[in-house]
């Protein structure tokens, strides 16, 4: 195993030779990319349009419907701009429904049901009918 010491001193001497200028160049500040410029998101129908496909998927438990009802959608509403741009599939409806639609739902469901109190050792599941 080798070991490195340096002095400042040398590492200076080091910096200033052409080869490290040379190799160093495509490194350097004034030579890298700049950022990207971009826009928010902006909310679209086609965007409400995919969510509320993921919530009737969810309901029903119709993953395996996800793939053909896009294109059903597409298929039957050819005026719609929002079923036009449509492009959702189970891996996508799935993404949806858990990382942006179960978390909002989970915050009013322990809202609405408040202190109950369920054992945890029960495995039934239960459905929730809001009045």
């Amino acid at each position: 195993m080798s070991e490195f010491y340096a002095k400042l001193c040398d590492i200076k001497k080091h910096a200033a030779t052409t080869k490290h200028k040379k190799s160093s160049e495509p490194y350097s500040s004034s030579s890298r990319q700049k950022k990207l410029q971009y826009s928010a998101a902006t909310e679209s129908s086609c965007g409400r349009s995919e969510a509320a496909l993921c919530l009737f998927i969810c309901e029903h438990t119709a993953f395996l419907t996800a793939d053909h009802l896009t294109e059903l959608c597409k298929k039957q509403f050819m005026d719609s701009k929002s079923a036009a741009g449509m492009r959702m599939h189970r891996r996508k409806c799935t993404k949806i429904i858990v990382n942006v639609l179960s978390p909002h739902f989970v915050d009013l469901l322990v809202a609405d049901i408040g202190d109950l109190k369920i054992q945890p050792d029960n495995r039934r599941g239960y459905r929730y009918f809001d009045h």
